[in-house]
């Protein structure tokens, strides 16, 4: 009974002392040693205090979307028109609009999520994209959009007027093509051969190297419409004339006496596309077995 009585008093006493020692006592508690009644010992500890912590997760940012508008205005100044979006409704807070790493303002957002700023900075000539960047408010996160203007140019309305000349391909022959042919050495059937020179000039003022085709036919002269009914037109050859570029290695000429009649043009020159710009001189004879009356006529003809 006297070793119960003991114990109980050192529990009073000791918990007393423990409410006046503080909070030190509190952090390094003694443990107790009891001895039951029946014999043996077990182990006991004072309660000790504990401390809990409550930690509150911040909800997840709402993402959100800004876009990015350039209009140059007519007075020079150019306008930056930004919007930002969210699924959660518009967002709050503002927006930083640089140019390249300098900032140039920093704008509050409307109820709608807008804003807009008119510059008179020159944007487009290596100073850096322009961004907008919206900086986040509330359960809104922040987004950015950058553009890169183009130099700007200058505008109004004018009119120009250039004048291309179309050129030209135009043939001509002395007198109009007639051909004046005499008298030669008697054929060997006795008939009477006829000679002349025949001359044409084909002028080209086009532009490029467009090629063309020379042909000849005959026709009646005026004074002598009973003439020849076809000559045979040879030794043709041809030469640039003053200021052509036509390299005469292209052009093609007949290699044996051509026949020429009423019935059409024959080919007498052919210059291919390409092959050269200007004009040339082209030469040949004519000859025809009796008749004729002292001449021919020649129509030159451009295809």
């Amino acid at each position: 009974m006297l070793l119960e009585m003991v114990v109980a008093a050192g529990l009073v006493l000791g918990t007393q002392a423990g409410a006046g020692a503080g909070a030190a006592d509190e952090a390094r508690p003694a443990p107790v040693v009891v001895a039951p009644v029946g014999g043996g010992s077990r182990a006991a500890t004072r309660p000790v205090t504990t401390f809990s912590t409550t930690s509150a997760t911040a909800p997840a940012s709402t993402s959100t979307t800004t876009s990015l508008d350039v209009r140059r205005r007519a007075d020079g100044s150019t306008e930056l028109g930004v919007a930002v979006s969210s699924a959660a409704g518009p967002p709050r807070g503002a927006v930083e609009i640089q140019l390249g790493l300098r900032t140039l303002a920093v704008l509050p957002l409307d109820g709608d999520g807008r804003t807009s700023l008119v510059t008179s900075e020159v944007l487009g000539d290596g100073g850096g994209p322009v961004t907008a960047r919206y900086l986040g408010q509330g359960p809104h996160g922040g987004s950015a959009a950058s553009v890169v203007p183009h130099p700007a140019t200058a505008t109004g309305t004018g009119s120009v007027t250039v004048t291309i000349p179309a050129g030209a391909l135009v043939v001509s022959a002395p007198a109009a093509g007639a051909v004046r042919l005499d008298p030669v050495t008697p054929w060997l059937l006795g008939d009477t051969l006829r000679l002349g020179v025949a001359r044409a000039t084909v002028t080209d003022t086009r532009a490029g190297a467009g090629g063309f085709t020379l042909t000849a036919a005959v026709a009646p002269l005026g004074y002598a419409p009973a003439g020849p009914r076809w000559v045979l037109l040879g030794g043709v050859e041809v030469e640039g004339t003053l200021g052509s570029v036509v390299r005469t290695a292209d052009v093609r000429t007949p290699d044996v006496p051509v026949r020429l009649d009423r019935r059409g043009g024959s080919v007498v020159v052919r210059v291919p596309e390409g092959g050269g710009r200007g004009g040339v001189a082209v030469d040949g004879f004519v000859v025809v077995a009796g008749g004729g009356r002292g001449g021919v006529l020649l129509v030159w003809t451009l295809v």
